[in-house]
């Protein structure tokens, strides 16, 4: 039997992002998909949402990450609140200054800066030598 809480989650939709950082939202969806699982299953939600990562986006479409976490913050305060769980009065406070957003580790693979060496502007070398010329 579906909890109304699980219901609300696998009913919940969070608000888009492009071209600012959001969470990929099929990491987002089969995460929420686990809590489900969870809260039927009587297991610690708390501890779930506490290790939850995602792949952030920039350039295509992702989930609003603030609402994401919010959310996330808000089922477990229901939860340990409802006594879903006995393990969730167990949950690990907020720590001064917020939580880090979820975002998984980066691959440590660093972009090179977007600059230009100098005389390979194209089109730009082209009109600064016709102008000189």
């Amino acid at each position: 039997m579906r909890t109304s809480l699980a219901v609300e989650i696998l009913a919940k939709r969070f608000a888009t992002t492009r071209l600012r950082e959001g969470y990929d939202p099929s990491d987002v969806d089969d995460f929420l998909d686990q809590v489900v699982r969870a809260v039927e299953g009587g297991t610690d939600v708390a501890a779930l949402v506490d290790g939850a990562r995602f792949a952030s986006t920039t350039f295509r479409e992702g989930y609003d990450m603030t609402e994401v976490d919010d959310y996330l913050d808000e089922i477990k305060e229901r939860v340990a609140s409802a006594g879903e769980t006995a393990a969730a009065d167990a949950a690990p406070g907020v720590v001064a200054g917020g939580p880090e957003p979820r975002r998984a580790p980066s691959s440590g693979t660093t972009l090179p800066s977007p600059t230009l060496p100098a005389g390979t502007g194209g089109l730009l070398d082209w009109f600064t030598r016709r102008r000189r010329g």
